[in-house]
């Protein structure tokens, strides 16, 4: 369903329908609420700094969604396998373009107040698969690998959110070789008891590179 403001130039309230709805903000300051629905939704002509996305219905908080950034103005939102949303914004001013030039940000949602913190998730690889590809959660993943001599893949990682665990292996961070093959993936070969293990990383929005990969990024 197609939404406008009640008042396209003071603004309002944009409400979720309940179907795949197609929400157009106003000149004036808007607020999109959403409701927790199972549908996708898409928010055309958002104002960075004016309107705001209010998703208290989902029970998330900013750590437990996904923001992949396709450009900078276009921009989806996931939340587990529940929500999904897509957020196309107004072309800001070149002196209001931010330097990491991601405009969605915390500060353009409204979270429930009271929420827990967020409950990192523990994956483990299938040590019996030799190529193995690992999908990240919206939610903070810790992702625990075993000294096994095979390749492993995770998508879908989220810098900041995410965490390597390389306990099994006897590793420090300056022993790891780090290289970027292209934009958003990432190689990293670890020092195995055998030979060396390969890891490759690919982040959401395909923009991972190699100078990205820090220490904190991992559990030793």
């Amino acid at each position: 369903m197609i939404l406008f403001p009640d008042d396209p130039v003071l603004g309002g309230v944009l409400r979720d329908t309940g179907r795949r709805d197609k929400l157009y903000a106003g000149e004036g300051p808007d607020t999109f609420l959403l409701y927790n629905d199972a549908k996708t939704e898409t928010i055309y002509g958002f104002e960075d700094g004016a309107d705001v996305i209010d998703i208290q219905a989902w029970d998330a908080g900013w750590d437990e969604i996904t923001v992949t950034r396709f450009s900078l103005t276009e921009y989806r939102v996931d939340y587990l396998d529940e929500e999904r949303l897509f957020v196309n914004f107004e072309t800001p001013p070149p002196d209001e373009i931010p330097s990491d030039g991601m405009l969605l940000g915390a500060e353009d949602f409204v979270f429930r107040p009271g929420l827990p913190a967020a409950t990192t998730q523990a994956i483990f690889e299938d040590s019996f698969t030799e190529r193995e590809v690992i999908f990240g959660t919206t939610l903070p993943d810790a992702f625990i690998f075993e000294d096994d001599g095979l390749r492993d893949t995770v998508r879908r990682f989220e810098p900041g959110k995410d965490v390597i665990d390389l306990a099994a292996y006897s590793v420090t961070f300056d022993s790891l070789r780090i290289r970027e093959a292209k934009e958003g993936r990432v190689i990293i070969r670890i020092p195995g008891d055998e030979k060396m293990d390969k890891l490759v990383l690919i982040d959401a929005s395909h923009q991972l590179t190699a100078e990205d990969i820090t220490e904190d990024m991992f559990l030793f």
